[in-house]
């Protein structure tokens, strides 16, 4: 299970919900250094992971 997650199920494994995840990008053409500073100051809020079970 290694490798690069990506996609909803990992967002709401970090705990965001659908108000969490504007779809700004898709409705016009942005520029991702422009955006890129908002992103990840809005990307900084999901630090822990949610929603796993633990196996031990």
């Amino acid at each position: 299970m290694n490798g690069l997650r990506t996609g909803t199920p990992e967002l709401m494994r970090r705990g965001m919900t659908p108000t969490d995840m504007p779809a700004r990008g898709l409705d016009q053409a942005v520029e991702p250094e422009r955006v890129a500073p908002e992103v990840t100051a809005w990307r900084r809020r999901f630090t822990g992971v949610r929603y796993t079970v633990d196996q031990t």
